[in-house]
């Protein structure tokens, strides 16, 4: 039997805009390619792949390795990229998942979304799902009208991520779908959650046993649950190192590189400055270490800094950065699931939490 060469041209497009993982878009649209392939047949060389998708080869090399361990295709060495098996029929397509995203691309091109998204995606299309980003606006949140959701188009279920919505509002947005499941609301039985609490208790107790006693919380916004549960934590762990009231520093913001620096240079411009900075995620982290650099103050001799989430840049900052590696990834599969277990019938009402793990990097020690 005579095998071909497949050809993508005109098979699809990655929409970089996107949150949705580069490497899943790619492997959305070759399992597309792949249904109307005969065993045996060739795909184009990955470099050709590549260039055809715009994507970096280890972008198209993650796809292939995914559609290798469902084992529809196979590497042949020296040879090329088989088809093993077409894939089964398309199930379900009607049937669409979504997850709250605010408005604006930062928080949609923000890693921790994007690693969350990632998770999300990869149970779901397995069970024959798809994802769809539901995109809230300040609008929606100021007047408690999510009904534009609805006339989007017919979801199935809907992950609400946004910690933006105010609490009177969730009965509102989870109307919009039949299954719904909740991230970081710690007060719903169904909610699936990171233990922040445990997160801040780490960092605390590792700053604390190095010696630190003028700590400062350079926290997320305030109204975030997630930066409650932080900022509750850190001072539950001062007050039982019996350090006085008037060592605790908090301040607020958004998680971004500028807010941590402005934070930042706020706390360390006193003489008696903080010894340790505690930053409410990575890239305030960021901003604070350029902050101190700008200050003529060494880290981690003058001021240690630690933070949340260990985004992949977090292992080549200037010093390297100490930080709590929170399971992102994880967490969208375990969404994912929890919802699927909705939908299949199985009405559970236990609370997920998740554990991060600290890891320690040279932008922190013992104070001078």
């Amino acid at each position: 039997m005579n095998h071909s060469v497949i050809t993508l041209s005109g098979c699809g497009v990655v929409d970089k805009r996107q949150a949705v993982p580069r490497h899943y878009q790619i492997n959305q649209i070759l399992r597309k390619v792949l249904r109307g392939a005969r065993k045996g047949d060739r795909l184009p060389p990955e470099k050709e792949m590549a260039k055809t998708f715009q994507v970096a080869l280890l972008t198209l090399r993650r796809s292939l390795d995914d559609l290798v361990k469902e084992g529809l295709v196979e590497k042949k060495w020296g040879r090329g990229i088989f088809v093993k098996r077409p894939p089964a029929p398309e199930k379900n397509l009607s049937r669409r998942i979504g997850m709250t995203v605010l408005q604006g691309r930062d928080f949609i091109r923000h890693p921790a979304t994007v690693e969350t998204v990632r998770g999300i995606c990869d149970i779901l299309d397995q069970h024959g799902y798809r994802l769809e980003l539901v995109v809230i606006t300040p609008e929606m949140i100021r007047g408690g009208d999510y009904s534009g959701i609805k006339r989007s188009g017919d979801l199935l279920g809907l992950i609400v991520t946004l910690m933006q919505i105010p609490e009177n509002d969730l009965a509102n947005i989870r109307r919009q779908a039949p299954y719904s499941v909740l991230f970081g609301r710690g007060d719903h039985e169904d909610a699936v959650m990171v233990d922040y609490r445990a997160a801040i208790s780490s960092l605390m107790e590792y700053f604390l046993n190095l010696g630190h006693r003028r700590i400062a919380l350079l926290n997320g916004p305030d109204y975030s649950e997630i930066s409650k549960t932080v900022a509750d934590g850190y001072v539950a762990a001062m007050t039982a190192a019996h350090i006085p009231g008037r060592e605790l520093q908090i301040k607020s913001g958004p998680y971004t590189a500028d807010a941590g620096f402005r934070m930042a240079q706020a706390v360390c411009k006193i003489k008696e400055h903080p010894t340790a900075l505690i930053m409410g995620d990575d890239f305030m982290a960021l901003g604070a270490l350029d902050a101190l650099r700008k200050m003529g103050l060494r880290c981690p001799e003058d001021v240690s800094v630690a933070s949340f989430n260990d985004l992949p840049f977090a292992a080549t900052t200037t010093p390297p950065l100490t930080t709590v590696r929170l399971p992102l990834y994880n967490l969208g599969r375990v969404m994912a699931a929890r919802i699927l277990d909705l939908i299949n019938g199985k009405q559970t009402r236990e609370k997920i939490v998740i554990k991060g793990k600290l890891i320690v990097r040279q932008s922190t020690g013992k104070p001078t």
